[in-house]
């Protein structure tokens, strides 16, 4: 997400949320001592709607690219 955005939904930090083919979805949740590997549906349903939240706060791919690509020359 931009700073632009400001606070937002996912501030907590990352959070992978991986969906199966068969058995549950999982959500992992890691820091620098633990990590947290959540498959209750109604966890995993909380961070499903948090992702596809920040999904519609977030830029366009072609925002991004333009973001990053000045970013790049300003380092070169």
């Amino acid at each position: 997400m931009s700073f632009s955005v400001g606070a937002h939904a996912g501030m907590d930090g990352p959070f992978p949320h991986l969906a199966f083919p068969a058995g549950p979805d999982v959500v992992v949740i890691e820091s620098m001592r633990a990590s947290l590997h959540m498959n209750q549906a109604d966890s995993v349903e909380q961070y499903r709607t948090t992702g596809d939240l920040l999904k519609t706060e977030a830029q366009t791919r072609q925002a991004y690219v333009r973001l990053l690509t000045s970013i790049a020359k300003n380092l070169a």
